[in-house]
């Protein structure tokens, strides 16, 4: 089989008709002389001594007027899916998780967090999510950030129990990381900008997961917004995590600044609100996302586990909502699409 695209002196002898690439293919067979048909999506033209070629216009728009251009896929055309050059997921999900290092986050808290996701990539449950998924494998990222995100553990390739561990090792090994604000906006803007872009693979959905004690004091909420909103344009599914610490993160507030122990101070200009419904407005986003709160750092672990099990299946819990402590892992997610 030989192929040939041309965009040169021919097509811009057709400039004032459209744009158009010609892809001929060329295959023995017997064929009759001198005899032509015109099929979907193109003209097949059989000639003498049993060399057939095949000539399709996969790009041809008359004076850019039916709204096929030269960029439109080829099974978007009826094609034959054999000419669909476009490649295919291979792996299910690409995981990434993001956890909060700022201030707030101390020596115990970081260490419970580091546990809790290593123990969860142990978990023989979430072994068998991922490689009972119709492709078996997914990419694991993880990323700590406060006033800057910084990557802790590249992108993993995990397809068997012995994956899942050898990641699990990589998080436990990976040493304390520390900042002072908490700058989220910032974190997904780098992700859209720098992380999505290294992916190594193609996957069929793009989880970033985010976890965190607090709300963004570094940006205002309108610019978390527009943050998230990109992501998802990329095709990104955003669930949150938000860990809540009884009297220390009840209320929260946009510029609210706070150390561990200390509550937050709310002033006349602060948006009064909870770290779940704050997560739940200006975090959650894509098809299927979901906000999964934490009760403590301690319950960091329990939450994590459930969060991956949803994440790297097809079956989780109804899309644009809050899941309640103890509530089970069930209902569906739709499909949520891969980078485009």
């Amino acid at each position: 089989m030989v192929s040939y695209s041309h965009n040169g002196p021919v097509a811009a002898s057709l400039g004032a008709i459209g744009s158009w690439t010609a892809t001929f293919q060329g295959e023995l067979m017997g064929c009759e002389p001198k005899r032509a048909r015109r099929g979907m999506g193109g003209w097949r033209t059989l000639f003498t001594g049993g060399l057939c070629l095949v000539l399709v216009m996969t790009g041809f728009g008359l004076g850019g007027g039916l709204g096929v251009g030269g960029s439109t896929p080829a099974a978007a055309q009826g094609l034959p899916s054999y000419l669909d050059t476009r490649p295919k997921a291979e792996v299910d999900t690409a995981l990434i998780i993001s956890v909060d290092v700022s201030q707030s986050v101390d020596e115990e808290r970081y260490a419970l967090q580091m546990e809790g996701i290593a123990r969860a990539l142990e978990d023989p449950d979430v072994i068998g999510a991922i490689v009972s998924a119709p492709l078996g494998r997914i990419l694991f990222m993880m990323i700590a950030w406060a006033d800057s995100p910084t990557v802790i553990v590249p992108w993993t390739w995990i397809a068997s129990p012995a994956d899942a561990r050898a990641a699990a090792n990589l998080v436990r090994n990976v040493p304390q990381q520390g900042g002072e604000f908490t700058c989220l906006a910032r974190m997904l803007r780098i992700v859209n900008e720098t992380i999505l872009p290294s992916m190594p693979k193609r996957a069929r959905r793009v989880v970033l997961d985010v976890s965190s004690d607090g709300i963004d004091n570094c940006t205002p909420a309108p610019q978390v917004d527009e943050a998230r909103d990109r992501l998802i344009k990329s095709g990104v599914m955003i669930n949150g995590n938000p860990i809540m610490i009884p009297g220390e993160n009840d209320t929260v507030g946009v510029g609210a600044y706070r150390k561990p122990g200390y509550g937050l101070a709310v002033g006349p200009d602060t948006e009064m609100t909870t770290m779940e419904k704050w997560y739940t407005a200006h975090v959650m986003g894509g098809p299927g996302a979901f906000v999964l709160p934490a009760y403590g750092y301690r319950d960091f672990g329990r939450a994590i586990r459930k969060k991956f099990m949803m994440e790297v299946t097809d079956a989780g819990w109804l899309p644009g909502t809050s899941i309640p402590r103890g509530a089970p892992v069930n209902g569906a997610l739709p499909p949520v699409l891969g980078l485009p």
